[in-house]
């Protein structure tokens, strides 16, 4: 098990005070993982550890980047510093509302590759959140299949995504902000020129343009996320289309806009099962 080397109280907090965690997406996994007997979180990171926890007896976590073990690591070593802060403080005050407390005492994180064997059908629940903007589809493929074999035959798979297509999607907000200073974002956001069904967002690309405006570069880089490399907006009907290929079939879909990594942007939950 992957344990936290690299990251202290200060820095993990300092990361995660970007994010916005919302009481509709909380009362979501609320009502679709509480009394899990075992959940996993593919995609680790501080930011919904402690409610995850809360949901279930044995919380399992996994992660190709250490750094992001590590701050969940350094969440349940720290979380009395952290629950009066954004955004653990409103997953605290949730958690409070439902007489839940965190479950630090059973969890298990891993580095992907090294999570054992002989898991197949022994999860109740599965959380991505804010994952597949970093993925493309042959990857989100991947984790949907490796959830689809976790899961009991009734567990339910939650993710998160940014939809194109809408007046205030993600691709849309970077396009207005490149326009609002002059910037030709033709080349940092691409359409897939094959089959259309993702943007790719060039986020260091443009951060490179406004950083000769310093005031601009800080202006908008804890908002927009400008020390990102790239992030990716998918069409609904390729996301849909996927988790088809992967055997699941659509439960339940929110419409979670104001939380997550770019609380102005139109954003969905689904909840999938087999």
């Amino acid at each position: 098990m992957a344990e936290g080397n690299f990251y202290n109280t200060v820095t993990m907090l300092k990361e995660a005070e970007r994010y916005r965690t919302t009481n509709k997406f909380l009362d979501m996994l609320y009502s679709e993982l509480n009394r899990s007997k075992r959940l996993m979180l593919t995609g680790l990171g501080a930011r919904l550890t402690a409610v995850t926890s809360s949901l279930t007896e044995e919380l399992w976590g996994v992660d190709i980047n250490q750094g992001s073990i590590d701050r969940a690591v350094e969440l349940t070593k720290s979380w009395n510093e952290c629950k009066d802060k954004e955004p653990f403080r409103t997953e605290a005050i949730f958690m409070e509302s439902k007489g839940l407390k965190p479950n630090f005492e059973n969890y298990q994180f891993y580095l992907k590759g090294n999570i054992p064997s002989g898991l197949d059908n022994s999860f109740d629940g599965e959380l991505a959140s804010e994952l597949f903007l970093h993925l493309d589809g042959a990857k989100i493929l991947d984790i949907l299949k490796e959830a689809h074999c976790r899961l009991k035959p009734d567990g339910k798979f939650i993710f998160t995504f940014y939809p194109s297509g809408y007046k205030n999607s993600l691709d849309a907000e970077f396009r207005k902000l490149c326009s609002d200073y002059g910037i030709d974002g033709t080349d940092f956001i691409k359409c897939d020129e094959i089959s259309g069904d993702s943007r790719t967002i060039k986020v260091g690309k443009i951060a490179n343009i406004l950083k000769r405006r310093h005031d601009l570069y800080e202006k908008h880089r804890e908002s927009y996320w400008l020390d990102l490399a790239a992030i990716r907006a998918f069409s609904e009907e390729y996301i849909q289309k996927l988790c088809k290929d992967s055997g699941f079939k659509k439960y339940r879909e929110e419409d979670v806009t104001g939380g997550g990594m770019f609380h102005f942007a139109h954003r969905l939950a689904y909840v999938m099962v087999k």
